[in-house]
């Protein structure tokens, strides 16, 4: 059994910066959000949540390139993270790179299977609303990519940042 390492000093300066960036973007405070964000990702560069939260704040400015070079930073880090799969695909589509964006979207929907990760999804009643929502705003009005885009937008927004 190996011993129990206490996180470094940094790491603690750098989640303590990701909460306030988490803080920042419940305000709406994106420019201070980001530098939250890039605070934490200069004192720890291999968290790919730090990458995925900054890229969310990116695509509420609509900074697509932005969001693409993030998400793929994350996506090295940690090629399971549905996050920065999902808002890859956002920015590729935005990028009019459809293909491409299509596909990041077809892994979104391999790496979520609802009957495992979140078997109460369809109980949460703000779900029906957000899958309304989202539709009513889709560049995609029917289908099984506005499907995984709906869950997505729930997942990030009405659940929670991470």
């Amino acid at each position: 059994m190996s011993p129990i390492v206490a996180p470094s000093a940094a790491a603690k300066q750098a989640e303590q910066l990701k909460q306030d960036g988490n803080n920042y973007f419940q305000k709406n405070r994106f420019a201070a959000a980001i530098d939250a964000y890039t605070e934490a990702i200069t004192l720890c560069p291999n968290v790919p949540i730090y990458w995925t939260n900054r890229a969310l704040c990116y695509r509420k400015r609509d900074e697509w390139t932005r969001v693409e070079e993030d998400c793929r930073e994350a996506i090295l880090l940690d090629h399971t993270s549905v996050k920065a799969h999902y808002m890859l695909g956002l920015a590729l589509l935005q990028k009019e790179q459809y293909a491409e964006g299509v596909r990041e979207l077809a892994k979104v929907r391999t790496l979520v299977s609802l009957n495992i990760y979140f078997p109460n999804l369809c109980m949460d009643p703000n779900f029906f609303a957000t899958v309304a929502y989202s539709s009513s705003c889709s560049m995609f009005s029917s289908g099984p990519v506005m499907y995984y885009i709906a869950i997505m937008h729930y997942l990030l927004y009405v659940r929670c940042i991470s």
